[in-house]
């Protein structure tokens, strides 16, 4: 299904994502860049951004993502790296599993601003509708 329009004003009518992305918006999952109307469908997305679109979609399954512990977060190297947006979301997503670190010779770094790679959303994705959502 081939959405016609869409209401972000970077989103081509008729893309094979366009639907996608409407209904991403309408269930507030993707709500596009702050203070503008954009979605940027060919931006790579960084981790933090990940983590918020993850946990709105537990959101929308009926996930409290209030309920969560900062420990986990807190104790992870990078965690003051966070976006003040975003620390709710990358908290309850390291809480919960999803997010984990990046493994390195140092330890686990969180790293919220690199891009997210497609086997660290494959994981995080498989995470959050096997552990979290079920």
């Amino acid at each position: 299904h081939y959405a016609e329009a869409s209401s972000f004003d970077d989103v081509a009518g008729g893309a094979y994502y366009t639907a996608a992305i409407e209904w991403c918006r309408n269930q507030k999952i993707a709500t596009g860049y702050a203070g503008t109307n954009n979605f940027g469908p060919e931006d790579p997305i960084n981790r933090e951004q990940l983590a918020k679109m993850i946990a709105q979609f537990a959101s929308y399954e009926c996930i409290d993502i209030s309920d969560y512990s900062s420990d986990k977060f807190d104790a992870l190297d990078g965690h003051d790296a966070c976006s003040t947006w975003s620390r709710q979301y990358m908290a309850w997503c390291v809480d919960k599993g999803i997010i984990s670190g990046i493994k390195t010779s140092l330890g686990a770094r969180l790293a919220p601003l690199d891009n997210a790679t497609r086997a660290q959303m494959a994981k995080m994705i498989a995470v959050t509708c096997r552990d979290v959502v079920r």
